[in-house]
């Protein structure tokens, strides 16, 4: 029991703070890279209808 216990612990730890440099924090660079590639090619592939 005490095993379960001790590895829920760590595993709330390690997913307790998602932003950082950390190993297991999530790759917000390579997030906000892919987010600016698609709204680029949304502007340049779909132009905006004239009225």
């Amino acid at each position: 029991m005490f095993f379960i216990l001790a590895s829920l612990e760590t595993l709330a730890e390690e997913v307790e703070s998602p932003y950082g440099n950390d190993k297991n924090d999530l790759p917000l660079d390579a997030i906000k890279i892919l987010i600016e590639k698609d709204i680029c090619d949304i502007f340049i592939n779909y132009p905006v209808p004239q009225a």
